[in-house]
């Protein structure tokens, strides 16, 4: 099935699933004064939780509403290694959209709403428009490869056919083994992919102290996105979850190597299980990177479908280094004979290395007084990175 890439506007209709979600509200979720405030401003004690996405936040028009003001509320949590995190203050505002009252709770965008008023909310986010652009704006901030062009290909098609997925019992989440030597994009590829999903990346700490907790069960509590709430602040609701958690499994060649002892207590058994889809989790991506997937534990390779996508993220050849050169370059007045030249005595490099030469021309020019990067700016950034490489093996190499 084609991603939808053309289509200039949308409507949220059928869509609204992916988009908004209704969770209840336990009665004791807000206790002596958080009750009474949310049933003074929304008129009862019937409520529920609302999660509506930033996406939709920034097309709707949220209104503050002035006459009644917000309250402040303190409150701890346990982080994902059982540590109680410093005491976070929040404010409930409080705002109006399609003519209901939302209090704005513990984490944008989680929001209060009277039961009796999700008729309404559901019609008024449901009959929004939102201009689609043709290209995505995230992605446009990262040079695609014709090998790591495939990761915003399915990513689109993920983001944009949740209905597919739901129609044909598909388990919304996809799944990525993210491979190739260091400064070739993987880490900018994944940030890149965050903000498109408008979400916050969740790293897993292999290495941490896991304080008494077995490290197969955090690791895999940590997949649901489960959080524990401290004893004498249960009364407190938990942080929310945005719609689409991106997980982050790093240098798992490292930790789960083909010869020699790993580098954690994580058991491989727990790490199969997560990428096997055996802890339900859905509106899920996740990322897995290896520097060398010829040193990993082939069981986490040997499984079809334990990844959805495997993309190595090599050294740039002339031509992708020429092409790259020409993007980052492309607001200045450096000429195109000059970018060829620097791609070819500079072969061998990363894209980290190719990257650099921009902010290092610009202090060329700096230094020289001048706004404009020139030529000879480039040709001094490379030659000063050159000579501050060290040499090995008779060679320079570098991947910062």
């Amino acid at each position: 099935m084609e991603p939808v890439t053309e289509t200039p506007k949308i409507q949220l209709q059928g869509l609204s699933n992916n988009y908004v979600r209704y969770n209840s509200i336990p009665e004791d979720v807000f206790a002596g004064q958080y009750m009474d405030y949310l049933v003074k401003v929304l008129g009862t004690e019937d409520f529920c939780s609302v999660s509506i996405p930033r996406i939709l936040i920034r097309h709707l028009k949220l209104q503050s509403d002035l006459t009644r003001p917000g309250l402040y509320v303190e409150f701890k949590i346990r982080n994902d290694r059982g540590i109680m995190d410093d005491t976070r203050r929040t404010p409930l505002s409080v705002h109006r959209l399609g003519g209901v009252n939302l209090v704005r709770g513990l984490d944008d965008p989680y929001f209060f709403v009277a039961r009796k008023d999700l008729p309404l909310l559901h019609k008024t986010i449901t009959e929004a428009v939102i201009v689609r652009q043709e290209v995505e704006p995230s992605f446009d901030k990262y040079f695609w490869t014709p090998q790591t062009r495939i990761l915003k290909e399915d990513l689109v098609f993920f983001r944009n056919c949740y209905a597919w997925f739901a129609e044909n019992d598909i388990p919304y989440r996809r799944s990525y083994l993210l491979s190739g030597p260091p400064g070739n994009g993987k880490t900018m590829a994944i940030r890149t992919v965050a903000e498109y999903l408008d979400t916050e990346p969740e790293s897993f700490d292999f290495s941490r102290d896991f304080e008494g907790e077995s490290p197969d069960t955090a690791f895999l509590r940590w997949i649901k996105g489960e959080r524990v709430l401290i004893a004498d602040e249960e009364d407190h609701p938990p942080v929310n979850k945005p719609i689409v958690r991106l997980l982050i499994l790093e240098d798992l060649d490292r930790h789960f190597p083909l010869e020699g002892q790993g580098k954690t207590r994580v058991t491989l058994s727990a790490i199969l299980n997560g990428l096997d889809g055996v802890i339900e989790a859905d509106n899920v991506v996740m990322f897995a990177t290896a520097n060398d997937p010829t040193k990993l534990d082939k069981n986490v390779l040997i499984r079809p479908g334990r990844f959805h996508r495997r993309i190595f993220f090599d050294y740039p050849n002339n031509e992708e280094a020429l092409e790259f050169l020409k993007w980052k370059f492309r607001k200045t007045t450096v000429n195109a004979d000059t970018l060829r030249e620097v791609a070819e005595k500079t072969a061998g490099h990363s894209f980290a290395f190719l990257a650099d030469l921009l902010p290092s021309a610009a202090a060329a020019a700096f230094e020289s007084r001048r706004q404009t990067i020139k030529d000879e700016d480039l040709r001094s950034a490379v030659n000063q990175q050159l000579d501050c490489l060290v040499k090995n093996e008779g060679k320079y190499k570098t991947g910062f």
